[in-house]
């Protein structure tokens, strides 16, 4: 028999009252073999979370989402969804319907399932979140951004957020603790031809 592939939590398997109990039965069952919650790191982008990562099949790598595969051959679907997204369902019961909102990881380490990493959100915050990160990267490891990462990074905030100038300074101020003029700000988002050393 030919299965159908179920690739969206907003699928009718998830909401029609004859199918989701075997639904989540069977997503319950899978997470009970295949998800270690002993083993994982700590979050190191939020101090916030005390707990542990969950990892799917022993799998640390930070940088890809890991997909799991359902099988439920009864009903003729396999799901193949994000892990996160189906812990989300499983331990908060909580199915993302509008197109503008997705799980997102508070530890910011995709292949984590803990249900207490997660959140909903929308697709703009979680875009952000990523770029508050990327800065928190490049920070450490050089000490303060390059004068183009940084330019480039208010620009984004500016033009591609929607973000005003006094917000960019309130934002710049809250992650790094450093005070920054908005005429500075200003001329960056204006392309305005000068250069400055160091923020």
């Amino acid at each position: 028999m030919k299965l159908k592939w179920v690739h969206s939590i907003r699928d009718e398997v998830f909401r029609n009252n004859e199918t989701k109990d075997i639904v989540f039965d069977r997503i319950a069952e899978e997470f009970s073999k295949r998800v270690d919650k002993k083993t994982g790191m700590y979050s190191i982008y939020n101090k916030n979370i005390k707990t542990q990562c969950w990892t799917y099949n022993k799998n640390n790598n930070r940088e890809r989402y890991i997909l799991g595969f359902v099988s439920i051959k009864e009903l003729g679907i396999c799901i193949q969804l994000g892990i996160h997204v189906l812990s989300m369902y499983l331990y908060k019961g909580y199915i993302p319907l509008s197109k503008n909102l997705e799980v997102r990881h508070l530890c910011n380490n995709r292949c984590c399932c803990n249900p207490d990493h997660l959140e909903i959100g929308t697709e703009s915050r979680n875009t952000f979140d990523c770029f508050l990160h990327r800065l928190h990267c490049k920070a450490k490891i050089n000490g303060y951004l390059n004068d183009f990462d940084f330019i480039e990074n208010i620009r984004w905030l500016y033009w591609g957020m929607g973000y005003n100038v006094s917000q960019i300074k309130d934002i710049i101020y809250e992650q790094f603790n450093r005070e920054i003029d908005t005429k500075y700000i200003n001329h960056v988002v204006n392309f305005d031809n000068w250069i400055v050393t160091e923020f």
